[in-house]
């Protein structure tokens, strides 16, 4: 009796280790220097069937208040992604000009694919000038574009997409 107790007790601590190691898959924490970004969730696209391909899904941040908080970056700094300890075993980052209300300047084929670089489990690109801002026919000097950040990290079948959006400068 006493070694099917212990069994049990057992399987049910190996079940809760097992499920605690699993829950930090999606923990993202985007940060510029020492300033940490604000990013959200979207989905995990295994469980998200629903798509529209012209909704951009950056729209979190422009809510009444929330506008104000959108961070600006020059060109030229770096922001790192940390996963924390599930380090994810593909990443991919897609980068889009905004209009004032979140949703694409022109349209979703204006998303650029992000060049990263992985140090230390951590991944990190260069805010650069977006060609999509010289598609204006009219010139402003100092002119700062939103831009949104969408991410998509897997985890072998496991799918998640994030976004976050900054203020850059456009030229």
């Amino acid at each position: 009796m006493k070694q099917i107790m212990l069994s049990i007790l057992l399987l049910v601590s190996l079940i809760g280790i097992s499920g605690c190691a699993e829950s930090n898959i999606g923990d993202l924490k985007v940060s510029a220097g020492d300033q940490e970004i604000k990013s959200t969730t979207l989905s995990n696209t295994k469980s998200d069937s629903s798509s529209n391909a012209e909704a951009s899904g950056f729209e979190f941040a422009f809510e009444q208040d929330a506008v104000k908080n959108i961070q600006y970056l020059k060109n030229g700094e770096i922001i790192t992604l940390n996963f924390g300890d599930s380090e994810p075993d593909n990443v991919l980052i897609e980068e889009s000009v905004l209009n004032k209300s979140g949703a694409y300047q022109f349209s979703s084929r204006e998303s650029l694919e992000v060049p990263i670089t992985k140090v230390d489990g951590k991944y990190s690109f260069t805010i650069e000038k977006h060609m999509a801002s010289s598609l204006s026919s009219f010139y402003e000097e100092n002119k700062k574009d939103y831009r949104g950040f969408s991410i998509t990290a897997s985890w072998g079948e496991e799918e998640y997409r994030y976004a976050f959006v900054i203020q850059a400068d456009a030229n």
